[in-house]
């Protein structure tokens, strides 16, 4: 059961964040993920390492400890994956 559950966050993530850079609660708020570069390969790494550490942090339930460490605006998953999340 874990792993479906983890195998159906992870599609959810996966097709949300990495084709359109915003999930359904950013939808509703109109908010959009913005990796800050215009390089190709930059950009790629930087929406894989996005997922990967959302995949990580919030399913193991560590957010509510991470998600409130701002620095300028940014969590800490935006600080380590080079992301800002802005309105649209």
């Amino acid at each position: 059961v874990l792993g479906e559950y983890v195998a159906l966050w992870f599609a959810y993530f996966l097709l949300c964040v990495g084709l359109s850079n915003r999930t359904c609660g950013m939808w509703v708020w109109d908010l959009k993920v913005d990796y800050r570069t215009r390089n190709i390969l930059v950009h790629l790494f930087k929406r894989v390492l996005r997922v990967g550490l959302s995949f990580v942090f919030y399913v193991t339930l560590i957010p509510l400890f991470l998600l409130t460490l701002r620095r300028q605006g940014r969590n800490f998953i935006d600080l380590m994956s080079g992301s800002v999340i802005r309105p649209t």
